[in-house]
């Protein structure tokens, strides 16, 4: 029998995603040798397909602690029983034992050796890219907005560390099908996060838990682009309609009602040219005063900007229909993006000017970026065309200025990103460059102001960050913006992700060289919203999913193989039932974590915590019988107070100290009971710190302030409550903690406790941590990473840059290379 038949429930794309999408494991091991064993399913008579001569695994040794004819510690128990390592592996390892060795000891000394580590390097299995709509940047410049073209919202933490910005995931929206967000723009002070849709509705978000406050109805039908006027005077915010018209609204908070409940206005309305039907494109300038639009007609539009004053209620109601400043016509094509060129307040080389130098030299102008790939630069004061640029080779469709320099950057469909300066004389001039920026076309590009740093989104899903300075002289780094969520079993050996809407579950193969699809379920969440998290316990009997207003609960039933051998057959992997235990409505879900039983979850909402209780006993082969699951329990939630669960973004079991909640304003701890796993002080958590607290993991490290990471579940004076070396990068995961291996003078290896080696991943790759240094083991655009069971082995799940092109709309193509 063949093992595709053996393959129960794995869907024809999970399998030739899994054969096409570069999905070879990279095995990266301490030790010079690997187990010969034979692999059970050789020994089965299972014919798995076997990978092409590219795809087989290749190792490399990066530490050494051990003899050459020391063994190799066996691996998780699911995947090592069926580790099968060919003669030329081991005879490659051993013939650069000895460079590692030495190479090793120059950088870290002979006297402290790391931990002992293996390393699974994987590209992500079946990629579900969704390209970026639109980013938007908080007023402090610490949060990005992203979203998504299926709907999902997600917020980055967003600093500078050693001169080199950090970006890290707090929180997700997953989205509906259908609703598409087209402008995302914060209100002062951050008070809220304003998204206009393509179907005409507005939603105002809360900036920390994205959980929608107020709802505007549809005004004008769908919404094609929304620019920001908001002032002193209050948050004002122009909108371009699909009727053809601009609607200025004023965003306002309702004083009568909560601290949380916005009303949001349309003040004013500005009807629509004659002979357009839709209006594409609006831009607005608070220090000229002025806003312009532009419509499908090739139209362009200019007219005076009213801010009404926060004391004449009558006009925050209405305003009249404003006259015209005046109307200009694009001579081909129309406008896709518009851009109001202001006054810097730097020049070009950094140094300030005087305001009679600035005045002279610099003009301001309109920007259009056309459909033909034109920039055509409009007269301030007439609307008279000035210049027109034609170096881009596709549509530009975003453009931005650093009110810094003054310097204009444009991009669009064929991802080039070009600069515009104005000269000494007034005159403006294509400057620089940057070719190749994305796979796909630039959805919207930032200049922020606090750090100089370039944001470039793209529909390929990553963002583009550079600095000013370099960044048509430097290679830039990129944020992958993964919308998948991965989980995985320990103790099976089996990866868990999503993937449009459906659960896939893969395991290793014997040789751990590709994956083997098990099972792809169809997920069916009410209202067409989008999953935006799975979680697992450790034996894969539970899996937990979550949308943006339900949690569902799935109970896996194995087949008697999988529950009473460790390894065996590829039979020993088949599901044989899915039982759905529980769905409930909650909003906002953040963060779910297991005990290490896994009779118990936790489950993180955005103004509750539930306690799951999963007392289930699994089913285990009894007289040739099979007794099925069953909850014991039903799952009771427990609501916390509102103040405290809104900050919260992350939810950590740490083991001997609770469960561990994390959010902006600081880290508390609730004491579990050692039985039914019910939350002892449920009214008075322990607080752990009181600043802003991310990235907790199960051995307690958090990064603190988004400065230093530190244990926050030891106590000052313990040795493991040290701080972690300051120079860390601030997007490091911990995954894993082992004691340090040492040698003694009489040569034999210890064990010290009171010196721990963590291990981390980042964006990078992985890291090794200790209180005194770090150190880069591994290199590769890390998405997640896993610990396997049973030995220091880690699961490292790269991106799959491949697989996510080939995933994008066939579009991207033409669009790229039609010219």
């Amino acid at each position: 029998m063949s093992a595709k038949k053996n393959l129960k429930g794995g869907s024809s794309s999970a399998k030739k995603a899994t054969r096409a999408a570069s999905l070879q494991l990279d095995v990266t091991h301490d030790s010079l040798e690997t187990p010969t064993s034979m692999s059970s399913e050789s020994k089965s008579g299972a014919s798995p397909v076997m990978p092409t001569p590219s795809r087989a695994l290749s190792f490399s040794v990066t530490a050494s602690t051990k003899k050459k004819n020391e063994k190799r510690p066996r691996s998780n128990d699911a995947v090592a029983m069926e580790s099968s390592s060919p003669a030329t592996t081991t005879t490659s390892a051993s013939n650069v034992a000895n460079k590692v060795e030495d190479s090793h000891k120059e950088h870290a000394g002979a006297s402290s050796p790391p931990a002992t580590l293996t390393v699974l390097s994987s590209a992500v299995i079946a990629p579900d890219p969704s390209g970026i709509t639109c980013v938007a940047l908080s007023r402090a410049e610490d949060v990005i907005a992203v979203a998504r073209t299926n709907g999902s919202l997600s917020l980055y933490r967003l600093d500078m560390h050693q001169g080199v910005a950090h970006s890290r995931l707090i929180r997700t929206l997953g989205g509906r099908e259908g609703r598409t967000i087209r402008r995302l723009a914060y209100t002062a002070n951050d008070g809220a996060l304003l998204a206009v849709y393509f179907s005409g509705q507005m939603v105002l978000f809360c900036p920390q838990t994205l959980s929608p406050m107020h709802v505007v109805p549809r005004h004008g039908g769908a919404i094609f682009d929304m620019c920001s006027a908001s002032s002193d005077a209050g948050d004002h915010f122009v909108i371009a309609s699909a009727d053809g018209s601009w609607r200025q609204l004023h965003v306002t908070r309702n004083p009568a009602t909560s601290s949380l409940m916005f009303s949001v206005d349309v003040i004013q309305t500005v009807p629509k040219i004659t002979g357009s039907d839709r209006a594409l494109c609006v831009a607005a300038s608070t220090s000229l005063k002025m806003v312009v639009g532009g419509d499908d007609a090739g139209n362009v539009v200019a007219w005076p900007l009213t801010i009404p004053s926060a004391d004449d209620a009558a006009a925050l109601t209405k305003l009249p229909p404003p006259s015209l400043l005046w109307s200009s016509r694009i001579p081909k094509g129309f406008p896709m993006v518009l851009l109001v060129a202001e006054r810097p307040t730097h020049d070009a080389c950094g140094s300030k000017r005087t305001t009679t130098t600035a005045a002279a030299s610099f003009t301001p102008c309109v920007y259009v970026g056309t459909t033909l790939g034109d920039v055509v630069l409009l007269s301030f004061d007439s609307g008279a065309v000035m210049r027109r640029f034609s170096q881009h080779k596709g549509p530009v469709c975003t453009l931005t200025q650093s009110k810094l320099t003054g310097a204009v950057y444009a991009s669009g469909w064929h991802e080039s990103l070009r600069s515009y300066v104005c000269s000494d004389d007034g005159e403006w001039f294509p400057a620089e460059v940057k070719r190749r920026t994305h796979y796909h076309e630039a959805s919207q590009i930032l200049v922020t102001d606090k750090h100089q740093l370039l944001l470039s989104a793209s529909k390929d899903g990553t963002i583009m960050m550079s600095p000013l300075a370099t960044v048509f002289s430097s290679p830039a780094q990129y944020v992958d913006t993964c919308a998948q969520s991965f989980a995985f079993a320990k103790q099976r050996g089996i990866l868990v992700q999503s993937r449009r809407d459906r659960l896939e579950f893969f395991r290793m193969s014997a040789t751990q060289s590709y994956w083997i699809p098990v099972a792809s379920l169809a997920i069916q969440l009410p209202c067409g919203y989008h999953v935006k998290g799975v979680w697992c316990d450790a034996a894969l009997r539970t899996v937990i999913l979550a949308s943006d207003v339900t949690v569902m609960v799935m109970e896996l039933q194995w087949s008697a193989a999988a529950n009473s051998t460790v390894g065996g057959p590829a039979d020993a992997y088949r599901i044989k039932k899915v039982l759905p235990r529980l769905t409930k409505s909650v909003l906002g879900t953040a963060d779910c974590a297991f005990s290490d039983d896994g009779k118990h979850a936790y489950v993180l909402a955005a103004c509750e915590l539930l306690h799951v209780s999963l007392d289930v006993e699994g089913a285990v082969a009894d007289e040739g019988k099979q007794r099925k699951q069953r909850f014991k329990k039903a799952p009771e939630p427990l609501v916390l107070s509102t103040t405290l669960m809104q900050v919260f973004h992350t939810a950590t079991l740490v083991p001997e100290v609770g469960l561990t909640l994390a959010g902006p304003t600081g880290a508390v701890c609730f004491k579990l009971h050692p039985d039914d796993g019910t939350i002892l002080n449920a009214t008075e958590p322990i607080p752990l710190t009181k600043t802003s607290t991310e990235l907790v993991s199960k051995q307690g490290v958090a990064l603190l302030h988004s400065e230093r990471y530190q244990n926050i579940t030891a106590a000052p004076s313990s040795p493991e409550g040290l701080l972690l070396p300051e120079s860390m990068p601030h997007d490091v995961r911990i995954v894993s903690s082992h004691s340090e291996a040492t040698e003694g003078a009489d040569g034999e290896t210890s064990s010290l406790s009171s010196s721990p080696c963590l291990f981390g991943a980042f964006s990078k790759g992985l890291v090794r941590v200790t209180d005194k240094n770090w150190k880069m083991i591994h290199r590769g655009t890390t998405v997640q990473a896993f610990p396997l069971e049973g030995s220091n082995t880690i699961l490292s799940l790269e991106r799959n840059i491949e697989g996510s092109v080939e995933a994008l709309p066939s579009c991207w193509k033409v669009r790229r290379f039609a010219n």
